[in-house]
């Protein structure tokens, strides 16, 4: 089964589609992100003599990273003086790059599960229902991130650098959220929630966002699976971009952009992972081709079946027709030579 499971992934390009997922994922994201900070700015017109700012100094700082939370912060009050006009004319634009994730993803689902794409309105309403779900969860999982601890080596140094690590991800008042980290209820409610929340996104997409639906027997192990690495990556992915990147070295933004990248490679892969097993349980198997084969074979089939319907349409050669002889002129006789005649 692993040898099949792994041959599927490869020819149905597993690791391109996770390159694709990582990079729309992304700019989904940021999307997300200014989607929520202009409703949030239309809150403040209206709420914002009752919203003091280190309130929301304090939400921003619940943010998993440290340039994050002081993007959004920055974003979010220079929001505050945009003119009306503009952010109404923001807000259509983040919410159609916003959905555009869960578009690629059904294009992707559409490999995996051999399948053939919707309409137009079918897919972006989809989109949007999609979206809702997500951002229902994303408090979860967002709060869930910044709750999880990280595994330290088993070294008193490492255990203190990490300890400090992860106190420097947070900005301003942090006593709260150090008090939290340092509960284990809390830190297992952490976990356990990031668990169930990715659980309930990915079985969703695997069983929503694949045109003609998945059914639930068939998707629960692969979303199950994924959701157990990805929640087990936020464990070990601190140590990583510790130890192992240093993204300090390439500085605060372009250090944030590459870990931000392998992160999001590593999700999409883990989404692309559990939609093979998904569409294995489901009876698909793997082709003798990959994709780049099978359309070539394709465009073969396609061409000689043109071929033969163009030959057929030639009307049939019985055998050589010749054309008739010319026939000799006919004499003309006067009518003096007629009249000798007579």
């Amino acid at each position: 089964m692993m040898k099949g499971l792994w041959r599927k992934f490869d020819s149905d390009w597993g690791w391109n589609l996770s390159r694709l997922l990582a990079y729309t994922f992304l700019s989904a994201l940021f999307a997300v992100l200014g989607l929520i900070l202009i409703m949030l700015a239309f809150v403040l017109r209206f709420f914002g003599s009752h919203i003091e700012q280190d309130d929301l100094s304090y939400l921003f700082g619940l943010l998993p990273n440290h340039v994050t939370s002081a993007a959004a912060a920055s974003f979010a009050y220079s929001l505050r003086s945009t003119p009306e006009p503009l952010l109404l004319l923001g807000l259509p634009v983040a919410l159609w790059y916003s959905t555009r994730f869960f578009v690629v993803l059904e294009s992707c689902f559409c490999v995996i599960f051999r399948r053939e794409r919707r309409t137009f309105l079918r897919q972006n309403r989809m989109a949007l229902a999609m979206l809702g779900v997500f951002l229902l969860l994303l408090p979860v999982i967002v709060f869930s991130v910044t709750l999880t601890p990280h595994l330290p080596f088993f070294s008193p140094t490492a255990s203190a650098s990490s300890a400090s690590a992860s106190r420097i991800t947070v900005s301003g008042d942090d006593t709260t959220l150090v008090a939290l980290r340092a509960s284990p209820l809390w830190t297992t409610l952490g976990i356990l929630g990031g668990l169930v929340a990715n659980f309930v996104l990915l079985l969703t997409l695997y069983t929503r966002v694949t045109p003609g639906f998945v059914s639930v027997r068939a998707a629960w192990p692969g979303a199950l699976l994924s959701a157990t690495l990805a929640q087990g990556y936020l464990l070990i992915f601190p140590l990583y971009t510790r130890f192992i990147l240093q993204p300090d070295h390439f500085g605060s933004i372009a250090g944030f952009v590459l870990v931000s990248l392998m992160f999001f490679f590593a999700y999409g892969f883990l989404i692309v992972l559990g939609a093979e097993v998904a569409s294995w349980r489901a009876g698909i198997q793997t082709t003798p081709h990959e994709i780049t084969a099978a359309l070539a074979h394709l465009h073969l089939l396609r061409s000689s079946a043109e071929a033969s319907s163009a030959q057929h349409k030639q009307p049939p050669v019985i055998g050589i027709i010749r054309e008739p002889a010319p026939m000799a002129p006919m004499p003309v006789e006067s009518v003096d030579e007629r009249a000798t005649a007579v």
